[in-house]
């Protein structure tokens, strides 16, 4: 049975990954962590594993290095092309309107609420004077 770290979440069944043809650095799996979104935390939660394990594949390298698993590369990469795919599209639909606002879902069980907060964040720079509003407000 293959490892849970070397599989995509099934949020992700289904999409295509970005090429990669090297393992993912500390660096890099921080760096796209934060940048989507999440903290340790739940990043450990998506991927089911502990957040020990999500700080010992954020460590520089040293004698305590841990490889970041090739399944959870695959993975990263994935979220960052779904990521992107979800800015590109909320950027062409707000785009044109003269009152653009962008409502963020809060409590969402499959992404944390950080995630939106990124994406709302992105297409901020993108949309002139588009506002963001929470649901429920």
């Amino acid at each position: 049975m293959p490892d849970p770290v070397d599989q995509a979440p099934p949020i992700l069944a289904g999409m295509t990954p970005i090429a990669t043809d090297a393992p993912m650095t500390a660096a890099e799996f921080r760096t796209m962590r934060e940048q989507l979104g999440f903290s340790r935390a739940e990043m450990a939660r998506f991927h089911n594993v502990s957040s020990q394990t999500i700080e010992n594949w954020e460590r520089v390298k040293g004698k305590n290095n841990y490889p970041v698993p090739a399944g959870v590369t695959v993975a990263m990469m994935l979220l960052w092309d779904q990521q992107t795919s979800t800015v590109g599209e909320l950027t062409r639909q707000l785009k044109d309107s003269t009152k653009a606002t962008l409502t963020l879902p809060i409590g969402n069980p499959t992404m944390p609420d950080g995630y939106w907060r990124s994406i709302a964040w992105l297409v901020m720079q993108t949309v002139p004077g588009v506002r963001v509003t929470y649901a429920g407000d």
